[in-house]
């Protein structure tokens, strides 16, 4: 690929930030400690303030729609499919 052409290609993609919100619609992709990979949807319930936390890995609570409870999750497992906003 020309590096011309990716580079102007590169400049119309706008990446946006925002903070997660409670009634978020999530994908969740962890995996247990077998190895399997766990995917299922959820909406986020609550998340963890940094403040009030010193883990280096932030969390959230979200209702698992699969197994029909409220679960922690880090967020690096959480793919936000739809916001609440």
């Amino acid at each position: 690929m020309d590096k011309k052409f990716r580079d102007i290609r590169m400049q119309n993609i706008k990446a946006a930030a925002r903070a997660w919100e409670r009634g978020d619609l999530v994908k969740i992709k962890a995996s247990t400690w077998g190895g399997r990979s766990y995917d299922a949807l959820g909406v986020l319930i609550n998340v963890s303030d940094e403040d009030e936390t010193k883990n280096l890995f932030p969390s959230a609570l979200v209702f698992d729609m699969y197994q029909q409870k409220i679960k922690q999750f880090y967020l690096y497992d959480l793919e936000l499919l739809s916001s609440a906003t």
